[in-house]
C-alpha cells in the first residue's frame, strides 16, 4: 500500500502491527520510512525510529542501523548535539560501525565552534 501512496492506510496498518512484539521493531521501523518520505514529517520519522530502537526483542543489527539512520534524521533537522550523542552511544556499543569515526569527529568540531 505505501508503494502507491495510501499513506493514511498503511499507517493505520502499521500502528496497528505494532501492538505485536513480534511486528514491533518492523511496523515503527517502517513507519519511521513512511514519514521520513514525506520531508516535512521528520520529527514523526524520529518519534517512530524511537520507537524501533526500544522494541522488544530487536537484534544488535537493526538496533544500530536504527541508532545510525535516528542520529542523521537528527542532524538533518538541526539537532547536532542529539545526534553527536546517538553517534557516540552507537560507537560504544557498535565500534567501528560504517563511518562513525568520521561523523563523530565532525559533529565534535562543530559542537566546539571549530
Amino acid at each position: 500500500m505505501i508503494e502507491v501512496g495510501q499513506f493514511d492506510e498503511s499507517i493505520e496498518q502499521l500502528r496497528h502491527a505494532m501492538r505485536s512484539p513480534q511486528r514491533c521493531f518492523t511496523a515503527a521501523s517502517t513507519l519511521s520510512r513512511v514519514f521520513e518520505q514525506q520531508q516535512q514529517r521528520l520529527d514523526d520519522a524520529l518519534q517512530w525510529l524511537g520507537h524501533a530502537v526500544d522494541a522488544p526483542g530487536v537484534g544488535r543489527a537493526e538496533r544500530f542501523d536504527a541508532l545510525y539512520r535516528m542520529a542523521s534524521l537528527l542532524e538533518t533537522t538541526g539537532q547536532a548535539a542529539s545526534a553527536l550523542a546517538i553517534r557516540l552511544e552507537l560507537q560504544s556499543e557498535a565500534g567501528n560501525y560504517r563511518d562513525l569515526d568520521v561523523r563523530i569527529e565532525r559533529l565534535s568540531r562543530a559542537q566546539g565552534g571549530g
